[in-house]
């Protein structure tokens, strides 16, 4: 145990061996209570804080309150799911991931994570219709790591990057590019789009040309339960590219827009990887676009504060891995 303290006023202190440490730090108060932090923060909740700490979610929470007591603000409110960092928190969660890297850095250790001995639940979010591929890959994955459970949620809520950093999801997959300070991402995917129809269609005898797609009936994906949909990334492609739309009907998800294709006339415009993908266990013929519309990337983001977390990292990892033979 390493007794350090933080000065809620930013004052030097003296500790009980006389020593003064600089800017507000004495050195006889329990470092440990910035490890729980770490923990808390990272896990949004008590209880598993204590698991990944390997302590009862009792002494997580005596700790918490100390360090309520030490900051002078509540720090996690209470949630359905856990609970939730305030903005006190957020501003300290940087610099105390940063101090206790550096120590480990000093002590010559790192930590890590055995996904086979781990017990951690993971929150990804990602767009409706591509946990189709995504899901049955990651579960392969997943019989390695027993004690690792993952939640999947396409919820598309109007902030992603809000949901990111209050630890409402801690990895998301999204199609639109990120410029944002404290977030990462990284491209996972980058598509040429396709069309997709039932074999032998009577319209596409000769391929997708623009004659064609201007007049054939349509399939699309809307995000939204309200009169007009919310436009899917492929949608705002099409419309670049001054292709006219004869959409008769909007499905939430791609496999049921596969499913409508696959049983109907109408054709749709989808990305070429997932295209092949439905091919194996769909009746459908995917066709090339004469004039190559603006490729559709998928996106991998994260809040820069779990970027050295080794969970994350793994994490990461894999999601790399299966998009990469999707």
């Amino acid at each position: 145990m390493i007794p350090w303290r933080i000065d809620r006023f930013g004052l030097p202190l003296q500790g009980s061996d006389g020593l003064v440490a600089p800017e507000g730090i004495a050195l006889d108060i329990d470092l440990n209570l910035l490890t729980v932090f770490d923990a808390i923060i990272t896990e949004q909740s008590l209880t598993r804080a204590a698991k990944r700490l390997g302590c009862t979610p009792s002494a997580v929470s005596h700790a918490l309150s100390r360090l309520r007591k030490i900051t002078g603000d509540p720090l996690f409110e209470r949630t359905a799911r856990g609970v939730r960092p305030t903005p006190r928190a957020l501003e300290m969660e940087k610099e105390v991931r940063s101090g206790l890297s550096t120590i480990q850095a000093a002590l010559g250790r790192r930590d890590g994570f055995d996904p086979v001995r781990e017990t951690r639940t993971f929150l990804i979010d990602i767009p409706a219709g591509f946990d189709w591929f995504v899901a049955p890959l990651l579960a392969e994955r997943l019989r390695a790591a027993p004690g690792i459970t993952v939640r999947i949620a396409n919820a598309r809520a109007a902030n992603l990057l809000s949901q990111l950093r209050y630890r409402e999801t801690w990895l998301a997959l999204d199609y639109t590019p990120v410029h944002a300070d404290g977030y990462k991402a990284e491209t996972l995917m980058n598509d040429e789009l396709v069309v997709v129809s039932r074999p032998n269609h009577p319209m596409l005898a000769n391929g997708a040309n623009d004659d064609v797609l201007r007049s054939v009936g349509q399939v699309g994906i809307g995000w939204s339960t309200l009169t007009s949909p919310v436009n899917h990334p492929v949608d705002e492609r099409v419309q670049e590219a001054g292709l006219p739309r004869q959409v008769s009907l909007w499905v939430p998800t791609l496999a049921s827009m596969i499913a409508v294709v696959e049983r109907t006339d109408l054709v749709a415009y989808i990305a070429s990887r997932p295209a092949r993908r439905f091919a194996e266990t769909h009746t459908i013929a995917i066709h090339p676009l004469p004039n190559p519309l603006k490729r559709l990337p998928m996106i991998m983001v994260w809040h820069e504060s779990l970027d050295e977390d080794a969970g994350h990292r793994w994490l990461r990892g894999i999601i790399r891995e299966v998009c990469s033979v999707i």
